[in-house]
């Protein structure tokens, strides 16, 4: 389990994107810090699946 950490600028531009997304594809930066896990986002995609369960 990981913390997503999305700035307000990231947000700006991805939230619509997270709102209405059932799965979200989610790019940034590892951060490791006392114990805990967290990923700085940068990118936020939806993610879709086609037939047979691939990604599409």
């Amino acid at each position: 389990m990981l913390n997503i950490i999305v700035s307000p600028g990231t947000w700006n531009r991805y939230g619509k994107i997270a709102k209405r997304s059932a799965a979200l594809l989610v790019r940034g930066i590892l951060e490791r810090d006392s114990g805990s896990i967290n990923l700085i986002a940068d990118r936020l995609d939806q993610l879709t699946f086609g037939p047979a369960g691939s990604t599409a």
